[in-house]
């Protein structure tokens, strides 16, 4: 037939006359078909996105509810909120949310995903930003669910779950200039829309350091700190053989137990100092059969609310029936104030990054209260401090000879204390040596003639509970 592209834009939408469509546009034939394989075990239960509330239940893999029109407008934030249906047992659902903004019949552009979120117990929620400069009418919006991780393509089949389409009316409207709004910011006041119809607020940085923290008041948060919305989301995809058991570090002794994938304890903070070495201890837990976890620690120190500079990849262990070890080091340049830590354990092989999706296993977020040694002096029992020891306890550490040495040393310790474990790690706080000692065995030799040069550093721990610590040199062999 003769296509009707009024406006000569390649396109056949609402803004042509389409005179054997009821909706006056093109889009509800062009778009690719997907559905869900199996709806056995989990299917999209509701969707609330502007004015829809559809409580869809089981379509058996595709419901088509374009007869739906969510109406939003250019430069709205718009609520969404995504629940999972389950037949049975209950499991992480992995949403993702497309909108065709150009209305080219796909949602292939760079800026078409709008929303990413996992539901499980409870719903994905979240928001859904549309943009200033598109095109105003209807248009298609895609809705996929996968049990265990997010479909990567908008016209891919669900292998376990299921995919509903409706439409989105975008509507122009003149900006009210001026007019309150919020921006989601924390540490902003006084929110308006700007010439571009943008919300914008006025950023409390009270002492002009670029960033919103623990210095600077932020009215709108409870902890008088931006942090609680900025870091990526993540969490483990499966805990029914494996999860986080307990977390001790610095102040912090939290036995978690299994949180289904993520657990969120940033109301507990661990009072740290710049220049100390903490010891870190992360226990697996099992629900049947023991494997090996591997964890890896994070600490954002500078404050921008991610995991990504070089340092801040904090510690790697690997646990099973025992827990990993190890120290962390603050830096000397960390920003003072609060922070945060996340913890990821996976079965196998280490999350490769902060916001990597675990695949068996969890992740657990906390707090880090950054400080220095005089704000801390009443935490330092909890802390290794490596500057020589003045109190009338200093003849108990540890003797290490010989220091520097490139084949072998030998640890000998004081007959009153009683050593169980002795424990080496190098400067980055991997975990080099783990020994376990004999009751009224004084002494133990440790061969370190492959070790790369650098400082180490021994761990006695004591049936007291306390710790030594005492620090060697390894230097290259001539």
């Amino acid at each position: 037939g003769n296509f009707l592209d009024s406006d000569a834009d390649g396109i056949c939408d609402a803004n042509d006359p389409c005179p054997n469509n009821t909706n006056n546009n093109c889009t509800s034939t062009s778009y690719c078909s997907a559905q869900g394989e199996t709806t056995s075990y989990e299917f999209i239960q509701q969707v609330q996105f502007a004015n829809i509330n559809n409580n869809s239940g089981n379509n058996n893999g595709y419901g088509d509810y374009t007869n739906l029109i969510a109406t939003v407008y250019h430069g709205e934030n718009v609520p969404v909120v995504l629940t999972p249906g389950f037949n049975s047992s209950t499991y992480n659902e992995f949403f993702r949310v497309w909108i065709d903004f150009n209305r080219d019949g796909d949602f292939d552009d760079s800026n078409e995903i709008v929303f990413t979120g996992i539901g499980n117990a409870t719903a994905a929620t979240g928001t859904v930003s549309i943009p200033f400069n598109v095109q105003a009418g209807n248009t298609r919006m895609r809705i996929a669910m996968q049990w265990n991780s997010a479909l990567d393509e908008p016209c891919e089949d669900v292998s376990y779950g299921e995919i509903e389409d409706y439409s989105i009316n975008i509507n122009s409207s003149l900006c009210p200039i001026g007019s309150p709004c919020n921006d989601g910011d924390d540490c902003t006041i006084n929110d308006s829309l700007n010439e571009n119809c943008e919300c914008e607020g006025t950023f409390l940085d009270d002492d002009n350091d670029g960033l919103c923290n623990m210095d600077d008041p932020c009215p709108n948060s409870v902890s008088n700190d931006c942090l609680s919305s900025e870091y990526c989301i993540v969490s483990g995809t499966n805990t029914t053989y494996e999860y986080i058991q307990k977390v001790e570090f610095a102040n912090i002794n939290h036995a978690s137990g299994d949180n289904s994938g993520y657990a969120n304890f940033t109301n507990l903070a661990a009072s740290v100092s710049r220049n100390e070495t903490y010891p870190i201890t992360l226990t697996p837990g099992y629900n049947s059969a023991i494997y090996d976890e591997y964890f890896k620690v994070w600490i954002d120190y500078n404050q921008d609310g991610d995991f990504d500079d070089s340092n801040e990849m904090a510690f790697e262990g690997i646990g099973n029936l025992s827990p990993a070890n190890g120290l962390i080091s603050i830096p000397s340049n960390a920003l003072l104030g609060n922070t945060r830590m996340r913890v990821t354990m996976q079965w196998k092989t280490a999350a490769e990054t902060a916001c990597s999706f675990v695949n068996y296993g969890e992740v657990e977020d906390y707090t880090i209260n950054i400080g220095t040694a005089s704000t801390l002096a009443s935490n330092n029992s909890l802390m290794f401090n490596f500057r020589p020891l003045q109190s009338a306890t200093a003849h108990l550490r540890p003797n290490v000879y010989p220091n520097p040495t490139s084949k072998d040393i030998t640890i000998q310790w004081n007959p009153v204390v009683e050593v169980q474990n002795i424990l080496i790690y190098s400067s980055t706080g991997q975990l080099m040596q783990s020994l376990s000692i004999a009751q009224e065995q004084m002494q133990t030799s440790v061969e370190v003639s492959d070790w790369l040069a650098g400082i180490y550093f021994i761990q006695l721990q004591l049936a007291n509970g306390q710790n030594k610590i005492q620090r060697f040199k390894v230097v290259s062999k001539n």
